[in-house]
């Protein structure tokens, strides 16, 4: 009797310790795989930041842009994709569409390292029918400089608003370090254009644009307007000399005033001439047809000499 009990004394003893000695191991695995998963983890995630560290190191010298609601919301406007753009042009169109009615719009333009003031543009000629839109960045204007261009763009629709905010990021650059005006002789930064800009010493309002290679004729002339500027009416677009030149009317939009100007093209010399016959602050869209007419009915004494210069 004394001998089973021994026996089962013993194994109970053995299986005690060949427990405790797995319980050990499996807690050893344990440990191991979690040292594991967490040294891949930390390895993987300093991995992935040094990537990204190394790419935003790598696109310092380059432009870029980021878009930002400022509003949790639906959204009621959407602006379009800017990667194309050419930033060094130094004036472009940021464009953007209606998602559902809006009244009106407002663009606040801030620059913390520009000399530019900020600004706080309505857009005027917007209403509240229209599905798309677009605002004219510009150094002109001073509202576009080097580094980073902040724009606030709100959307205002019945009690509501919503805030879309566009970030341009500009780097200078030695090769680029002026921006140019229509009334100054410029240079584009695209070696294919090159067009140069430059004010007539002959003829007042005249500005000469060189190097113009666009292929522009009377019959897609309108397409040209869309894509140049905000809102136009053209009028007697006809050959100066047939397959040589053309010339044209126009009355255009800029910002708060209109501008009724004389196009002269020349596709030999690769010349475009701009002389500005009137310009003032009351027309807006709505009524852009009526006053086309009634400045195309009036005499230019002005057109009489640039007509005569440009043949």
């Amino acid at each position: 009797m004394k001998k089973l009990y021994l026996l089962v004394l013993v194994l109970f003893l053995s299986s005690c310790f060949f427990n405790s000695n797995q319980d050990e191991i499996d807690q050893a695995k344990d440990e191991l795989l979690w040292n594991e998963v967490v040294t891949d983890t930390w390895s993987n995630r300093v991995e992935d930041t040094s990537t990204q560290e190394d790419t935003i190191t790598e696109n310092t010298n380059e432009p870029k842009t980021t878009i930002s609601s400022l509003s949790w919301w639906d959204p009621t406007i959407e602006i379009s994709d800017l990667s194309w753009t050419d930033f060094y042009s130094w004036e472009f169109y940021i464009n953007w569409k209606t998602l559902s009615n809006v009244d009106k719009i407002e663009v606040s333009f801030s620059n913390d390292t520009s000399s530019y003031p900020n600004d706080l543009y309505e857009l005027k000629q917007f209403k509240s029918w229209e599905k798309d839109f677009k605002y004219l960045a510009s150094s002109k204007f001073k509202t576009l400089d080097f580094w980073l261009n902040n724009y606030i763009f709100t959307a205002y629709s019945w009690d509501s608003t919503y805030k879309l905010k566009v970030e341009i990021y500009i780097p200078e650059k030695e090769w680029n370090t002026s921006k140019t005006t229509s009334s100054e002789t410029s240079k584009t930064t695209t070696e294919e254009t090159n067009i140069v800009k430059e004010v007539s010493s002959n003829v007042n309002n005249l500005v000469i644009e060189k190097n113009f290679t666009t292929d522009l004729k009377c019959d897609w002339l309108t397409d040209f307007l869309i894509e140049n500027y905000t809102y136009s009416y053209w009028n007697t677009c006809r050959d100066i000399t047939k397959d040589k030149s053309i010339g044209f009317y126009l009355l255009r939009l800029e910002w708060d005033k209109y501008l009724y100007e004389k196009h002269y093209i020349n596709y030999e010399t690769k010349e475009h001439w701009i002389l500005l016959l009137e310009t003032w602050t009351w027309v807006d869209f709505a009524n852009m047809s009526t006053k086309s007419t009634e400045l195309k009915a009036r005499t230019w004494d002005e057109t009489t000499k640039v007509d005569q210069l440009f043949k």
